[in-house]
């Protein structure tokens, strides 16, 4: 059980050292030489904790999602309606991005250093979220609460709109997350609310 616990220490200290070495350096720079010297162990070290660099850039990524969902479920859990529960993961989000900047950075380097090619590991886990909120939209639905409309391409313009929230911030990090998020809402209860439907 020791060894376990031990084990287990090391690979969250690695994954961490993981997410600051890919938002300092970035994607190319985060070398699994770099991350262990990071932290001042061998890359063997490493490799017998994760298999290769991209079994290592799949855990950054489930400590990623699995934080985030931790911060933002609680809050949909608690709201009583659909409506309230989108508004929850929409602010319930950009909490999670103002508290995290470095997850977010470091999320933004391996979504642009995967992009061209075929293993895409950000998408599947997108895809993921995707489906989920849709479920919570279809299921406002079904209860009267919400309009009508394709709740996958409702759920897949929401994690867009977020997205180009993120890539505003990085352009400009004095932008106002406040009054961005709140035009978020305004504009996604506008179009999910019941009778506003064309």
């Amino acid at each position: 059980m020791k060894s376990t616990f031990v084990e287990q220490a090391r690979r969250a200290q690695i994954v961490g050292a993981a997410v600051t070495t890919l938002a300092e350096l970035g994607y190319a720079a985060a070398s699994v030489g770099r991350i262990a010297q990071r932290i001042g162990i061998s890359r063997p070290l490493i490799h017998y904790h994760f298999r290769s660099r991209e079994a290592l850039i799949e855990a950054v990524l489930d400590h990623i999602y699995a934080a985030g969902y931790a911060a933002v479920r609680p809050s949909i859990d608690r709201a009583g309606t659909a409506p309230e529960r989108l508004a929850a993961f929409i602010t319930g989000s950009v909490a999670f991005y103002r508290e995290h900047p470095d997850y977010i950075r470091a999320l933004e380097e391996i979504v642009h250093g995967t992009r061209a090619a075929d293993w895409q590991p950000v998408r599947a886990r997108e895809d993921r979220e995707i489906d989920a909120l849709a479920t919570v939209l279809r299921a406002g639905q079904e209860a009267g609460e919400l309009g009508s409309f394709d709740a996958t391409v409702m759920a897949r313009t929401v994690r867009h709109a977020l997205n180009g929230l993120l890539d505003a911030w990085h352009r400009d990090p004095a932008l106002d997350l406040d009054h961005y998020t709140g035009e978020l809402l305004r504009l996604f209860r506008a179009a999910t609310t019941k009778g506003g439907d064309t």
